[in-house]
């Protein structure tokens, strides 16, 4: 059985979640596949130390 598309969205949904916690804002599905420009990819794939991002506060991010 191919459980891929169940994994996409299930991993989409968590993602809309911890943006939702972190704007404050009700997210849309539509918007997150559509509109969004967010990139949780990390800046580059080499082995070294990366730099901690400040810690979000709820209803003071933006949406991206």
């Amino acid at each position: 059985m191919n459980e891929g598309k169940q994994i996409a969205e299930s991993s989409l949904t968590a993602i809309m979640a911890r943006m939702s916690a972190y704007t404050g804002r009700e997210i849309s599905w539509k918007w997150v596949l559509g509109g969004s420009k967010l990139d949780l990819t990390p800046p580059h794939y080499e082995m070294k130390e990366l730099e901690l991002a400040p810690v979000p506060i709820p209803g003071h991010e933006s949406l991206v």
